[in-house]
C-alpha cells in the first residue's frame, strides 16, 4: 500500500466529536415546501453551523460521506405552517429577518405565496435538543432543531438548556458544559415535559 506523499508532514485525525444538543447560529444549505406525512403544508430546511468550534461540522461530514458513497446529511429543521404552528412558522420566518441584513420579508411574498428558496444562504438561529437512539446495541445520541432564535439572541444566550430525549422516551436536561451554555439548568422545571410549543406530528428522523 503507497503512503500518501505528504505523509510525513500530515496531522492525526482527531476523534470524531458530534455537535451536542446546544443552540447554535445555522446557515441554509437547501430549503423546500412539502407536505408532513399528515398531509399538512411544512417548510424543511437543511442547516449547516456556522459559528463556533462546530462551524461547518455537516459540510466537512459530507465530504466523507461522500467519499464512501453514502448520501449528505444535514441539520434538518421541519416547520409546519399551519393550524397551531402557524405562530411558529411566523416567528422563524421573522427571525430570519432579524439576522440577516437587507432581507426582507416582504418582498419574498406574493399575496399569501412565500419563496421558501429565497431562505438559502441566510443565517438563522436553533435550539438543538438531543434525541437517544439504539443501533448495533449502543444508545447513541443525535441532534434535532425544536425552535427558531434571531442569530442576535443566540449570541446573547437566550435560548434555553438543550434537553434530551431518552431511549425511554422521558426528557432531561443538557448538564455538561456546551458552546454556548455553561450554566446549570433551572431546578423548578421537570426533565419528563415535552419542548414547549412543539408539536410532534413529524417524528425524529
Amino acid at each position: 500500500m503507497q503512503l500518501p506523499d505528504d505523509f510525513e508532514t500530515l496531522s492525526e485525525a482527531g476523534d470524531f466529536q458530534k455537535p451536542p444538543p446546544d443552540s447554535y447560529v445555522c446557515k441554509v444549505v437547501l430549503s423546500k415546501a412539502t407536505l408532513s406525512k399528515s398531509g399538512r403544508p411544512m417548510l424543511v430546511l437543511d442547516l449547516d453551523i456556522a459559528e463556533g468550534p462546530f462551524s461547518g461540522w455537516y459540510t466537512r461530514d459530507n465530504d466523507h460521506r461522500a467519499d464512501m458513497g453514502y448520501d449528505p446529511k444535514w441539520l434538518r429543521m421541519y416547520q409546519l405552517s399551519d393550524g397551531k404552528s402557524a405562530g411558529l412558522f411566523k416567528r422563524l420566518l421573522k427571525n430570519f429577518e432579524r439576522s440577516n441584513a437587507g432581507y426582507d420579508l416582504a418582498e419574498h411574498c406574493n399575496g399569501k405565496i412565500f419563496d421558501e428558496k429565497s431562505l438559502k444562504g441566510l443565517l438563522i438561529g436553533v435550539l438543538c435538543d438531543g434525541e437517544e437512539f439504539e443501533h448495533n446495541g449502543k444508545i447513541l445520541l443525535s441532534i434535532k432543531p425544536n425552535k427558531s432564535y434571531s442569530v442576535d439572541q443566540i449570541h446573547k444566550g437566550v435560548p434555553p438548556i438543550a434537553r434530551i430525549q431518552g431511549i425511554d422516551g422521558s426528557w432531561r436536561y443538557v448538564t455538561e458544559p456546551t458552546p454556548t451554555r455553561a450554566r446549570e439548568p433551572p431546578k423548578e422545571k421537570s426533565g419528563n415535559e415535552l419542548p414547549d410549543e412543539e408539536e410532534f406530528d413529524i417524528p425524529f428522523l
